[in-house]
């Protein structure tokens, strides 16, 4: 589903310009951190909406979205991955989509919707940790 040889998870996570420590984190975690990346942005135009800061909004929405699209859908591998990549490109799509109907008419039940799905998908990633490889002798 995800493949590293065919998609860079690590590549993605640059690509959408998030700052942390992901340069020595396994790809099971750069993912991880792109959910956790798009929640945040999520909260913060959630308040935003609240607050009515436009800017603050529009930018979260776009930071939002581009983890969606750039990284999260970019890192699926939709051949190897079969129905499942799929599937989770078609919901990435729909949340995208959702992100930008949310922002248009600041709706925060279609925030909310996309928020909801984002941390289901967020916390099963989280149950299917790989176990540590083992160090290769020197």
């Amino acid at each position: 589903m995800f493949s590293a040889a065919a998609r860079n998870p690590a590549a993605a996570y640059t690509r959408v310009a998030l700052d942390t420590g992901a340069r020595y984190a396994d790809d099971h975690t750069l993912i991880q951190l792109l959910y956790d990346e798009a929640l945040v942005q999520i909260g913060i135009a959630r308040e935003a909406m609240v607050h009515q800061a436009p800017q603050t909004k529009g930018q979260a929405i776009n930071k939002a979205t581009t983890i969606l699209v750039e990284g999260l859908l970019a890192a699926l591998d939709l051949e190897a991955g079969g129905e499942l990549a799929t599937n989770l490109a078609r919901l990435y799509l729909y949340m995208t989509e959702g992100l930008v109907a949310a922002h248009r008419t600041n709706n925060l039940e279609q925030l909310a919707e996309v928020r909801d799905l984002l941390e289901g998908l967020r916390d099963a990633w989280a149950q299917i940790k790989p176990a540590p490889r083992p160090l290769k002798a020197a």
